[in-house]
């Protein structure tokens, strides 16, 4: 296996930060519409107060998906590679052994 297969990035919509990002703008857009629509509760515009309040909620929610989706980056990066050494050692393991059928005349 080559070093770039090794080391493949994720594209530009799979990165965390994107994913984090996008994740919040999507979160406060819900609070927004839920606010307005009145799904949980009865409808109010949206304030300045509101708007920030939901953007701050975005930003927190946006940044704990980006730990999530780094961690999972990151653990299928580590199962990845521990499923390629433990070929690696079973194929060493193979050539070590003897070939012959063990018989002597």
């Amino acid at each position: 296996m080559s070093e770039s297969e090794d080391n493949e990035k994720p594209s530009f919509w799979q990165s965390p930060v994107t994913r984090g990002v996008l994740n919040g703008i999507v979160f406060v857009g819900l609070l927004m519409a839920m606010q307005v629509q009145g799904l949980f509760q009865a409808p109010r515009p949206l304030t300045e107060e509101s708007v920030v309040q939901h953007v701050i909620a975005g930003c927190i929610f946006g940044f704990i998906m980006y730990l999530v989706e780094l961690w999972k980056l990151r653990r299928r990066t580590n199962a990845a590679k521990a499923a390629r050494d433990t070929v690696r050692a079973k194929l060493e393991d193979e050539d070590d052994r003897p070939t012959g059928s063990g018989k002597s005349d």
